[in-house]
């Protein structure tokens, strides 16, 4: 296995579990960075009923990361870096709630992980990004840019343009996946790159976490730095 040592950013969040359950199931030595260890351990037991000695062989950082100590703690000796950081509101449910998070959380964290991943000689990197930022703008729907604009959405994906360009400038292998609307649901085999996003169009997290991790597997450098992806129709 070429990047057996992973580290996971988000790991306590929808998609971050979902990774940590795959990447378990799949035989990958596991490192995580949470707030809250105690909070961590529990979203594991409710989420996967992990077994106590499961548990025991997860590398669990406490701490924030948007620390540059805690950063390169948790980077030394791994082979990979996932992350599935972004911003939250308040209610995430509503595209209007206020921001909770740093506005700048994943240009931030992207700040520190590339240098961090260069001198450490970590090579890989997949982040979950947004369909719609960037170059894929033009790939959205009316309504979907009319929702981005006038609500809370606008913010994170101001912080993930920025994220992306970082990424873009560096010499990391880098990839930005792009889902479409994400929504809850068993993983299944129906996600695939797609070149529009409409108010109609869904991924489940946890498809967005398998796609991550047989991302991982691939051979060769990455040939985009961003794909978007959803489910098939």
């Amino acid at each position: 296995m070429k990047y057996k040592n992973l580290l996971i950013l988000g790991a306590s969040g929808a998609i971050g579990l979902w990774l940590v359950k795959m990447a378990l199931t799949r035989g990958y030595t596991l490192t995580v960075v949470v707030r809250s260890k105690v909070r961590f351990i529990q979203s594991l037991h409710d989420f996967i009923a992990l077994k106590s000695e499961a548990v025991a062989a997860i590398n669990i950082i406490e701490g924030d990361v948007m620390n540059a100590q805690v950063i390169a703690q948790a980077v030394e000796g791994q082979d990979a870096v996932l992350s599935s950081l972004g911003l939250r509101r308040k209610n995430q449910a509503n595209p209007w709630s206020a921001v909770v998070s740093p506005k700048d959380l994943t240009e931030r964290v992207a700040k520190l992980l590339v240098p961090t991943m260069e001198q450490a000689k970590v090579t890989r990197l997949i982040v979950v990004s947004s369909a719609g930022v960037g170059d894929s703008w033009k790939d959205i729907s009316g309504f979907m840019k009319f929702m981005v604009g006038s609500s809370k959405i606008k913010v994170t994906y101001d912080d993930l343009d920025k994220m992306e360009s970082l990424l873009a400038r560096s010499d990391i292998d880098s990839l930005s996946l792009r889902p479409v609307g994400l929504v809850e649901a068993e993983p299944s085999q129906d996600a695939q790159i797609v070149e529009r996003f409409t108010a109609s169009s869904q991924i489940s997290k946890s498809d967005v976490a398998q796609w991550m991790l047989d991302a991982l597997k691939r051979e060769e450098r990455f040939t985009s730095p961003t794909e978007m992806i959803g489910w098939a129709k």
